[in-house]
């Protein structure tokens, strides 16, 4: 539930500081992910996606509250 409404916070806050800020710091330019910085994308979805949570849940459930 709190993560819920920290999300929706930032969402507000999102959606005010775009209506008050030019659109110009908006339009960021697209860039493509190169070869090169793919294994490092891969890396990071792995870890920070997949085996850092299940990792956390692991190590919540086998401690003592």
């Amino acid at each position: 539930m709190l993560a819920g409404l920290l999300y929706f916070g930032a969402g507000i806050g999102v959606a005010v500081m775009r209506r008050a800020l030019p659109r110009v710091i908006w339009r960021a330019p697209e860039v493509a992910v190169t070869r090169s910085e793919l294994p490092w994308l891969v890396g990071a979805i792995g870890f920070g996606g997949l085996l850092g949570p299940l990792l956390l849940m692991v190590g919540l459930s086998r401690t003592d509250s």
